[in-house]
């Protein structure tokens, strides 16, 4: 991506013809996936999501240590089964949240009908 400043803080990505080269085909795959998961009701796709996402992180060895050692030090009170508990739920949160960006950027209308703001006082008081 060439990317072009007009001043010292903005930055304007731009596209380069190379990204239709078979070497990113695999990437624009991944993003017409999650780009056609925006036409499945969230009742479906969400859990299905999810269960990809747990059965992802149980081969996501270094990711899952990593987390397994941050929650370690900042977590103490919680048990290894607290703690493993959160990490499967992170894993399985983490491709629902990239199907809610997609379907955010493509279906804006049906999307705002499902989220609930928590602590919105705050950034309205600011």
């Amino acid at each position: 991506m060439e990317n072009r400043k007009n001043n010292q803080i903005e930055f304007i990505p731009t596209f380069n013809k190379s990204f239709l080269l078979p070497r990113y085909w695999g990437s624009w795959l991944g993003v017409g996936a999650f780009a056609s998961l925006t036409l499945v009701t969230p009742r479906l796709r969400d859990p299905l999501l999810g269960a990809l996402g747990r059965l992802a992180g149980k081969f996501a060895r270094s990711a899952r240590r990593r987390a397994q050692i941050n929650l370690l030090y900042c977590m103490t009170d919680k048990s290894e089964q607290e703690r493993e508990a959160i990490i499967d739920e992170m894993f399985a949160v983490a491709p629902q949240s990239m199907a809610m960006m997609a379907e955010l950027a493509l279906r804006p209308k049906n999307a705002k009908k499902r989220i609930r703001w928590h602590g919105r006082e705050i950034i309205d008081d600011l």
